[in-house]
């Protein structure tokens, strides 16, 4: 489905713009982290967009998905839910939000390995938890106080 690569990875470009320039606002060395994330979604999103119109590279057989309009349906399903994560977050603050975006995620992925869904997001949310709660003090725990 070489359309379906190519709109997400436009659209992945265009959407690092305005967050790299959102980065401005953190203080200090604080932008460093998210461009150096920004620079490489907008490199892989290249790549994804340079393979999906290369004629001989683009394999004929998709073993992933449908073919069709249909085929779009999931990834803009869990778009909305990862949308609705980043809400959540302003409410309830990271953590819960990304408790309940997992759960939400998991019949959208269609998870076979329930187990090791489990466990990487919690191997996640505790990594996350350690480097940025606990070694750069940014506070992840609470919502909105206002």
């Amino acid at each position: 489905m070489p359309w379906i690569n190519r709109i997400l990875a436009l659209s992945l470009m265009a959407g690092v713009i305005p967050l790299w320039r959102m980065a401005d606002r953190f203080p200090g060395m604080g932008a460093v982290f998210p461009r150096v994330t920004l620079a490489a979604v907008a490199t892989l999103a290249a790549a994804m967009l340079a393979r999906s119109v290369m004629p001989a590279r683009v394999r004929r057989v998709e073993t992933e998905g449908t073919r069709g309009p249909r085929g779009i349906v999931r990834p803009l399903v869990g778009f909305a839910v990862g949308l609705g994560g980043v809400y959540l977050m302003r409410h309830l603050g990271f953590f819960p939000a990304m408790i309940a975006f997992a759960a939400v995620l998991f019949p959208v992925l269609r998870v076979e390995n329930r187990r090791i869904y489990l466990i990487a997001i919690v191997a996640v949310l505790i990594g996350i938890y350690l480097v940025f709660v606990l070694l750069l003090g940014v506070p992840l725990t609470a919502g909105r106080t206002a």
